[in-house]
């Protein structure tokens, strides 16, 4: 969890979903700067749809992230997140 990653958005449209009644399951994997906002946010807004992941060793990261219907980029707002790929994501294919 680090500024880049705009984990703040992720947690926001969780909880929406959640208002709209659209059934979905987030995972978020790690932990890092910015992961207590999280938690704090996810709290904030009642976001029960998040499974809080503290660690996936790397030789089982891939196929995690395969067995996903959806694996989300980078969300921040700034202009380094223009210019990555997530590496994670790239890996797993």
């Amino acid at each position: 969890f680090i500024p880049l990653h705009g984990i703040e958005t992720v947690v926001r449209a969780a909880a929406l979903l959640e208002r709209r009644s659209v059934p979905a399951r987030f995972e978020l994997v790690g932990t890092g700067q910015t992961y207590q906002a999280a938690r704090t946010l996810a709290n904030e807004l009642g976001a029960q749809s998040i499974a809080w992941t503290d660690w996936i060793p790397f030789d089982r990261l891939g196929a995690r992230l395969r067995a996903a219907d959806v694996v989300l980029g980078v969300f921040d707002g700034g202009a380094k997140a223009a210019r990555v790929i997530p590496n994670k994501v790239y890996q797993s294919t």
